[in-house]
Protein backbone atom coordinates (compact mmCIF):
# COMPACT_ATOMS: atom_id res chain seq x y z
CA UNK A 1 0.00 0.00 0.00
CA UNK A 2 2.89 2.27 0.58
CA UNK A 3 4.56 2.98 -2.92
CA UNK A 4 8.63 4.23 -3.00
CA UNK A 5 10.41 5.73 -6.01
CA UNK A 6 14.03 6.63 -6.56
CA UNK A 7 14.47 8.91 -9.02
CA UNK A 8 18.03 9.82 -9.75
CA UNK A 9 18.85 13.31 -10.26
CA UNK A 10 22.11 14.17 -12.24
CA UNK A 11 23.56 18.13 -13.39
CA UNK A 12 23.60 18.14 -17.03
CA UNK A 13 26.99 17.17 -18.40
CA UNK A 14 28.40 15.21 -15.22
CA UNK A 15 29.38 12.70 -17.64
CA UNK A 16 31.98 14.75 -18.96
CA UNK A 17 33.96 14.62 -15.40
CA UNK A 18 33.81 10.88 -15.87
CA UNK A 19 36.26 10.10 -18.94
CA UNK A 20 38.51 7.98 -17.05
CA UNK A 21 38.30 4.39 -14.91
CA UNK A 22 40.28 4.20 -11.59
CA UNK A 23 42.81 1.18 -11.14
CA UNK A 24 42.45 -1.53 -8.56
CA UNK A 25 45.52 0.18 -6.67
CA UNK A 26 43.64 3.58 -6.15
CA UNK A 27 40.33 1.85 -5.08
CA UNK A 28 41.59 -0.57 -2.93
CA UNK A 29 44.94 0.63 -1.85
CA UNK A 30 46.25 2.60 0.47
CA UNK A 31 44.79 6.23 1.73
CA UNK A 32 47.99 8.20 1.03
CA UNK A 33 48.36 6.45 -2.56
CA UNK A 34 49.15 8.40 -5.44
CA UNK A 35 49.06 7.29 -8.98
CA UNK A 36 52.16 8.07 -11.24
CA UNK A 37 50.54 10.07 -14.62
CA UNK A 38 51.02 7.74 -17.65
CA UNK A 39 53.01 8.26 -20.56
CA UNK A 40 50.52 9.13 -22.90
CA UNK A 41 48.15 11.02 -20.58
CA UNK A 42 50.82 13.02 -20.53
CA UNK A 43 51.10 13.17 -24.30
CA UNK A 44 48.22 14.07 -24.42
CA UNK A 45 47.23 16.99 -21.79
CA UNK A 46 50.64 18.49 -23.69
CA UNK A 47 48.60 18.47 -26.66
CA UNK A 48 45.75 19.82 -25.45
CA UNK A 49 47.99 22.54 -24.00
CA UNK A 50 49.23 23.27 -27.35
CA UNK A 51 45.65 23.73 -28.79
CA UNK A 52 45.10 26.28 -26.21
CA UNK A 53 48.44 27.88 -26.71
CA UNK A 54 47.39 27.87 -30.76
CA UNK A 55 44.54 29.60 -29.77
CA UNK A 56 46.16 32.77 -28.36
CA UNK A 57 47.87 32.85 -31.35
CA UNK A 58 45.64 32.44 -34.11
CA UNK A 59 44.53 35.86 -35.98
CA UNK A 60 42.03 33.89 -38.44
CA UNK A 61 38.18 33.84 -36.90
CA UNK A 62 37.23 30.50 -38.60
CA UNK A 63 40.04 29.03 -37.27
CA UNK A 64 40.10 30.67 -33.95
CA UNK A 65 36.33 29.33 -33.67
CA UNK A 66 37.31 25.82 -34.53
CA UNK A 67 39.91 25.32 -32.29
CA UNK A 68 38.19 27.04 -29.33
CA UNK A 69 35.29 23.89 -30.44
CA UNK A 70 37.72 21.29 -29.53
CA UNK A 71 39.48 22.71 -27.07
CA UNK A 72 36.90 20.73 -24.57
CA UNK A 73 37.94 17.33 -26.04
CA UNK A 74 39.91 15.58 -23.94
CA UNK A 75 40.77 12.79 -26.85
CA UNK A 76 42.30 14.91 -29.67
CA UNK A 77 44.19 13.37 -32.32
CA UNK A 78 47.78 14.03 -32.45
CA UNK A 79 48.43 12.51 -35.77
CA UNK A 80 47.80 14.15 -38.49
CA UNK A 81 45.77 11.86 -40.86
CA UNK A 82 43.03 10.87 -37.62
CA UNK A 83 42.72 14.88 -36.28
CA UNK A 84 41.74 15.50 -39.86
CA UNK A 85 39.21 12.48 -39.52
CA UNK A 86 38.43 13.45 -36.28
CA UNK A 87 37.64 16.91 -37.12
CA UNK A 88 35.64 15.49 -40.30
CA UNK A 89 33.63 13.11 -38.35
CA UNK A 90 33.04 14.58 -34.85
CA UNK A 91 32.97 17.98 -35.19
CA UNK A 92 31.19 18.21 -38.40
CA UNK A 93 33.75 20.78 -40.59
CA UNK A 94 33.83 19.66 -43.77
CA UNK A 95 36.06 22.31 -45.09
CA UNK A 96 39.69 20.09 -45.47
CA UNK A 97 41.94 23.20 -46.19
CA UNK A 98 40.56 24.71 -42.30
CA UNK A 99 41.41 20.97 -40.96
CA UNK A 100 44.79 21.82 -42.22
CA UNK A 101 45.24 25.08 -41.25
CA UNK A 102 44.29 24.11 -38.02
CA UNK A 103 46.32 21.12 -37.38
CA UNK A 104 49.16 23.80 -38.95
CA UNK A 105 48.34 26.01 -36.26
CA UNK A 106 48.74 23.14 -33.58
CA UNK A 107 52.02 21.64 -35.31
CA UNK A 108 53.20 24.73 -35.06
CA UNK A 109 52.88 25.55 -31.52
CA UNK A 110 53.93 22.04 -30.70
CA UNK A 111 57.45 23.17 -32.60
CA UNK A 112 57.94 26.38 -30.51
CA UNK A 113 57.24 24.68 -27.69
CA UNK A 114 59.60 22.15 -27.93
CA UNK A 115 62.58 24.65 -28.58
CA UNK A 116 61.56 27.17 -25.79
CA UNK A 117 61.75 23.70 -23.79
CA UNK A 118 65.34 23.05 -25.36
CA UNK A 119 66.54 26.47 -24.50
CA UNK A 120 65.74 26.08 -21.15
CA UNK A 121 66.97 22.82 -20.73
CA UNK A 122 70.57 24.20 -22.10
CA UNK A 123 70.17 27.30 -19.97
CA UNK A 124 69.74 25.05 -16.81
CA UNK A 125 72.76 23.21 -18.28
CA UNK A 126 74.94 25.87 -18.52
CA UNK A 127 73.84 27.18 -15.25
CA UNK A 128 75.04 23.61 -13.67
CA UNK A 129 78.43 24.11 -15.04
CA UNK A 130 78.62 28.12 -14.04
CA UNK A 131 77.59 26.74 -10.28
CA UNK A 132 80.48 23.88 -10.80
CA UNK A 133 82.86 26.08 -11.73
CA UNK A 134 82.56 28.26 -8.82
CA UNK A 135 82.53 25.69 -6.57
CA UNK A 136 86.30 24.46 -7.83
CA UNK A 137 87.33 27.83 -7.42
Amino acid sequence: LFSFTFIAIFRPYTYQQHVKCISENQKYGSKNYIEKEAKGEVKQNAWCEQVERAIEFVKEPKLKSLLKNIQGYSNIPRKEAKFINFLTNSCRIRDTSLCKMAWKAIADEAEKLKKEEEAKKEENVKKAKEADLVLLL
